[in-house]
């Protein structure tokens, strides 16, 4: 997102916020550099420069860091197909808040509806005998936690969070696809003859990250008085990142923004210039050879195969779960556990939709319980921002990641539910100031 679009003056010691981004830049490049070799000492090197930016970085910016590395979230890992280290960042933030006596619950955070969730995922997790969910579990509600502990924070200074927050998460994605490149030329893999998803991320994860940016710039296009050319930039530059993932559900996320949103600026005289200029862009860059050759016929194929993972099965998976669910009364309200701890289950394949995946392991009872403790995040952002009805086309940053999230397992995601509380955040404060500026 353009950043001169909401440029206050930083505050704090003029030269904090370039040691702040030395910070991010050298974590950064140390997990990259073991990504690349595997060498222990840029791990540790990269450890090392995240628990300075714990101790040492404000709030508001170490809240900002995480959504930078929110796109690449499988690049900061510990070992070789681990876990990531964010995780453990969330933890650790919250106690430190917790220690200096800065986390204080107040009337905005919904601690009814997560307390009722965590009653009720561990009454699963007890019949189904999948205690290995609790820290996963626990690192989510710490997420929400944090989330609104930062906007309550700064409830009168919501605007210039949300930019920030959402400036580093797109430049985030951009420096994601930018190491991506250049990791995959070290290693020799064609860029366009592959499913391209960063480094370590698998492609339809890395793919909703740009679907959500691209339907926040779109959205900011709509709610923005003027045409921003900075905005237009981002838009193609991001669409085109995403488009590399050869993902069928990012390509489904985009359509329906494009589909919904085009009417809508043709209808208010917005940035009819910026498409026909965006379609122009499009075609040059895509009628390239490379393009022509590699691209399209790989990603064609991500539509004709029909296997499990290439997506044409998953009805089949779909099917199989919810029979699985529905065996008997037990599986129906408790669910039927991890997909680890189901190594009996005669299908090879997870369930490739949160919704799914949440019915499956910890049954309606789970499911309902979850759907209560999102509509109550849901209404507490409302009330902290003071939006009382929402426009759709607000939504849509929203609309995309749950869409997104069908045809992936997000469950216990970092991703899907910091994504969702900024999606909210984002439509909130945008519909509430859209609303001020069309009142007469």
């Amino acid at each position: 997102m353009n950043t001169i679009m909401y440029n206050n003056i930083y505050e704090g010691h003029k030269y904090y916020k370039y040691i702040c981004w030395l910070l991010i830049a050298i974590t950064t490049i140390s997990f990259f550099l073991y990504c690349l070799g595997g060498k222990q000492i840029y791990l540790y090197n990269g450890l090392i420069f995240l628990a300075i930016q714990i101790i040492c970085i404000k709030d508001n910016e170490l809240f900002y860091s995480i959504f930078y590395y929110l796109p690449s979230i499988r690049m900061y890992r510990f070992y070789e197909g681990g876990n990531t280290v964010l995780g453990i960042i969330f933890i650790l933030m919250l106690l430190k808040f917790i220690y200096f006596r800065r986390f204080k619950l107040n009337i905005y955070y919904p601690v009814v509806a997560l307390f009722l969730y965590l009653l009720g995922s561990l009454a699963c997790f007890i019949v189904t005998d999948s205690y290995e969910l609790l820290l996963p579990m626990t690192r989510i509600l710490t997420c929400i936690l944090l989330f609104f502990y930062i906007i309550s924070k700064n409830k009168n200074n919501l605007t210039y969070v949300l930019y920030k927050t959402i400036n580093y998460f797109i430049c985030g994605c951009v420096v994601t696809t930018l190491l991506g490149i250049v990791f995959n030329l070290l290693k020799g893999i064609n860029l366009l003859g592959s499913r391209f998803s960063g480094i370590g991320e698998d492609p339809n994860y890395y793919s909703l990250s740009y679907a959500f940016a691209l339907s926040v710039l779109a959205v900011n296009a709509y709610a923005g008085k003027k045409d921003n050319t900075n905005n237009l930039l981002l838009m193609f530059i991001v669409l085109i990142c995403g488009a590399l993932s050869l993902s069928r559900a990012y390509v489904f996320c985009v359509s329906i923004n494009v589909v919904l949103l085009l009417p809508i600026y043709m209808r208010t005289n917005k940035i009819k210039l910026a498409f026909v200029v965006t379609v122009i862009m499009l075609f040059l860059t895509f009628s390239h050879e490379a393009f022509t050759k590699n691209f399209y016929y790989s990603f064609l194929e991500r539509f004709v195969n029909d296997d499990f993972e290439g997506g044409n099965g998953r009805y089949s998976i779909w099917s199989y779960y919810i029979g699985q669910n529905l065996k008997d009364f037990q599986s129906f309200i408790f669910g039927i556990g991890t997909y680890a701890n189901n190594g009996m289950l005669s299908i090879g394949a997870v369930q490739h939709n949160t919704v799914l995946e949440i019915f499956s392991t910890i049954g309606g009872l789970g499911l309902f319980i979850t759907i209560c403790c999102y509509y109550s995040i849901f209404n507490n952002i409302k009330k902290i921002v003071g939006l009382q009805s929402f426009k759709v086309i607000f939504l849509f940053p929203f609309i995309t990641i749950f869409i997104g999230y069908l045809s992936v397992n997000g469950m216990y995601s970092d991703s899907q539910v910091l994504l969702f509380c900024l999606s909210i955040l984002f439509g909130s404060l945008l519909n509430k100031q859209y609303n001020e500026s069309h009142t007469l």
